[in-house]
């Protein structure tokens, strides 16, 4: 028997076409499973990310709350008191700022004058 007529067998063309489906089937497992892998992975680096972001704004918050400006902002807010301390409000004795809008006059607007008057007022100044 030579291999022509080994190969023609119908057991054998059976086998050989097994064993190429199973390599088929297997290399389409492998290409899902790294597939697979690999989105777990960009999902992980997505959520390492997310981390390392919240993980600086804390930092940030952190060095803000340490800072000179936050502490005098946050005695602003608290009126400056000390524990035990009575604050009066002053706000009834300043008054509104809002009268005192009557009491402005303007100056006069140079923008509606003509250009020839501007020179005029500019050369006759000196």
């Amino acid at each position: 028997m030579t291999i022509k007529t080994f190969v023609r067998l119908p057991a054998v063309r059976f086998g050989i076409h097994v064993l190429l489906l199973a390599g088929i089937f297997f290399n389409i497992a492998q290409l899902y499973r790294i597939h697979r892998i690999e989105k777990l992975i960009a999902e992980d680096e997505l959520v390492l990310t997310l981390l390392e972001d919240a993980n600086n704004e804390g930092k940030n918050k952190k060095d803000y709350y340490n800072s000179e400006l936050f502490k005098e902002k946050y005695a602003k807010e608290k009126l400056y008191k000390v524990r035990g301390e009575r604050v009066l409000d002053t706000s009834s004795i300043e008054g509104d700022n809002e009268a005192t809008e009557d009491e402005y006059i303007p100056e006069e607007d140079e923008t509606n004058k003509s250009n020839y008057n501007k020179w005029f007022e500019y050369l006759t100044q000196f």
